[in-house]
């Protein structure tokens, strides 16, 4: 059992001193439990409920927010439901869930008079398609991490294809207008990629350099850099490759699983509202994916074709040096010329006039900005054009291109909105009830850990004199204060909810000059069902418990316990930390005792 601190808080010895985000969980022995404690340092989370099926299938999280909303989730990451559990300042600073997941009991707190009023949400509606949210949660995650997956994937093949190769290319041959500004006068008003483009397609003819061209690859760009350049930028291309073909695409085809098992979860519910799974809006988006795979194997094709007219152009350049240099450039050590290879690389090895390149790799992996896809339409017309038919700027221009990352983009957006529509729907169909008042005033609220319950909920509200316990029985339309525990000598420091009905005090004597030790006090369910339920005050000293005396006069909130484990923690000093097992029934001091300064 570890004690950490989630958050600095101010320790004064009082209940209300007890600030900032530590707090304590009560589990049940089902697996479920409940969070509660101040407020959040973050100023969002007031309090959290967990809740198990009985199978072990369905696992929701109940949270409240300080704003009076209140969320569940599945698995912790997929979104369920949304409520407005309050108007005004009112939020929830309780919550417990019914075994059957029909009911969401909450205790709300106004935070401007303070007053606690029960409230119940019918979750009836998640607990009957509880199969089809399950299966929605799980599909869902899967497609949302793939998703995210196949973002990185495609981010670093770009990544690998702009500074392994695009990038270095260029800005080398850039370096080209020195060499032609230091040979020829009055070049500054020549277009120096046109020019440079022309020269080298005279190389390929003749395989001889002009006297720029000689002194660039003879001075700035020698045959040693050639050769680096060349190895550094295949494998760029060879990793961009084989990041696409070998993972991207598998990854795409397994989110169309996912996206077929959500298809056939919509089919389920049909005739009916089910959980508000559009299974047009499914069909759409699995045939985007289909479309991506496509784009993205022609996007493969490209780079093969690139990294081949890429080592043809460099053979055509190291064997012009080796010319220039007096050398044999038909020798065995290189490969035979391709120069339509060559040629086909100079087509789109550098930009226009405009600076606008003319390859369609640089247009289909870089980023853009100034297009945006707006519908499903859109996106089917501009993945409809072949790759290899742009290639040859025959029937598309480089405008109208769509980079791979906004496809992907879009589709992530698309697959949002309907992971995100069970939400809307299951919100609207979960309704609140109001269950009646606290009459009495209560600074700190907690529910019984007993799950099954019938049409009722039990409570427990610590007054604001911190001398009672009052017992609360809310019903559907009503609530009602069925009993109050009273310490006449004592002060309550915490309370917890433990097994069942059980709950767990941590007492303080009113008078510390007395001599009397603090007390950890358990009240069983048994002991507590004895007890007259009509609104009567009851001594705690009267009724059968099992208790602790705590080697200190003054303890400190919070108070941990563990329901799994039977144990439970208290701060004996702001420093010390002191755990007790509730399952012991000898008197004797069998403590564990932890030390932390920093606590």
């Amino acid at each position: 059992m570890v004690w950490a601190e989630t958050s600095r808080a101010v320790l004064d010895g009082s209940m209300g001193g007890v600030r900032g985000g530590l707090a304590t969980r009560e589990g049940r022995s089902d697996g479920g439990g409940v969070q509660s404690g101040s407020k959040a340092e973050s100023g969002e989370v007031g309090c959290l409920v967990d809740y198990f099926e009985n199978t072990g299938k369905l696992s929701t999280i109940v949270l409240a927010r300080e704003d009076g909303t209140l969320a569940m989730d599945v698995f912790g990451m997929f979104r369920t439901g949304t409520w407005r559990a309050a108007s005004g300042s009112r939020s929830a600073v309780g919550l417990a869930v019914r075994d059957d997941l029909g009911f969401v009991d909450a205790v709300m707190r106004d935070g401007s008079s303070g007053s606690v009023s029960f409230t119940r949400l019918d979750a009836s509606y998640v607990a009957t398609h509880a199969r089809e949210v399950y299966l929605m949660a799980t599909h869902a995650s899967h497609v949302t991490t793939m998703l995210e997956e196949a973002k990185t994937i495609l981010d670093r093949a770009a990544s690998k294809y702009s500074s392994g190769y695009r990038k270095p290319f260029c800005a080398k041959f850039n370096e080209f207008t020195q060499s032609l500004d230091m040979i020829e006068m009055g070049s500054s008003s020549m277009d120096a990629r046109g020019e440079l483009k022309e020269r080298l397609a005279q190389v390929l003819m003749c395989e001889t350099f002009d006297e720029a061209l000689e002194h660039f690859f003879m001075t700035n760009f020698k045959s040693g850099l050639v050769k680096r350049m060349a190895k550094e930028c295949d494998t760029a291309l060879t990793n961009a490759h084989d990041g696409l073909i070998a993972t991207l695409s598998p990854l795409i085809d397994g989110i169309m699983l996912q996206l077929r098992s959500i298809r056939g979860l919509a089919r389920l519910a049909f005739g009916s509202e089910g959980i508000g799974i559009s299974e047009s809006k499914v069909d759409d988006l699995m045939k985007m994916c289909e479309r991506l795979a496509f784009v993205v194997v022609d996007v493969t094709r490209l780079i093969t074709d690139r990294a081949m007219q890429l080592r043809a152009f460099f053979v055509c350049i190291i064997r012009s040096q080796i010319i220039a240099d007096g050398g044999d450039g038909h020798g065995a050590q290189l490969p035979a010329p391709r120069l339509d290879l060559a040629r086909k690389f100079l087509d789109v090895a550098f930009e226009d006039k405009r600076g606008m390149s003319m390859d369609y790799l640089d247009h289909a992996l870089a980023p853009r900005t100034d297009h945006v896809l707006k519908s499903s339409l859109e996106f089917l017309r501009a993945s409809q054009s072949r790759t290899e038919a742009v290639s040859y700027m025959s029937d598309v221009s480089m405008s109208e291109v769509v980079p791979l990352r906004e496809m992907l983009d879009y589709i992530i957006e698309y697959a949002n909105d309907i992971i995100s529509a069970p939400c809307a729907l299951v919100s609207e169909k979960c309704v609140w009830m109001h269950a009646g008042d606290v009459t009495d005033g209560a600074m700190l609220s907690i529910f019984s850990n007993a799950q099954t319950v019938g049409a009722h909920r039990d409570s427990f509200h610590v007054d604001d004199l911190r001398d009672r316990v009052h017992l609360y029985r809310a019903f559907d339309g009503s609530c009602i204060r069925s009993a109050t525990l009273t310490t006449p000598n004592e002060l309550v420091v915490h309370v917890c909810a433990y097994k069942g009905g059980s709950i767990v005090l941590l007492l303080k004597p009113k008078d510390s000059a007395a001599g009397v030790k603090a007390r950890l006090v358990l009240l069983e369910e048994d002991a507590l069902d004895g007890i007259p339920r009509d609104g009567t005050n009851v001594d705690i000293n009267s009724i059968s418990s099992r208790e602790r005396a705590l080697p200190c006069v003054e303890p400190f909130a919070p108070l941990a316990v563990s329901v799994n484990r039977g144990l439970c923690a208290v701060l004996v000093t702001p420093t010390r930390l002191q755990v007790y097992d509730l399952e012991d029934d000898d008197d004797d001091d069998c403590d564990d005792d932890h030390d932390d300064n920093d606590a």
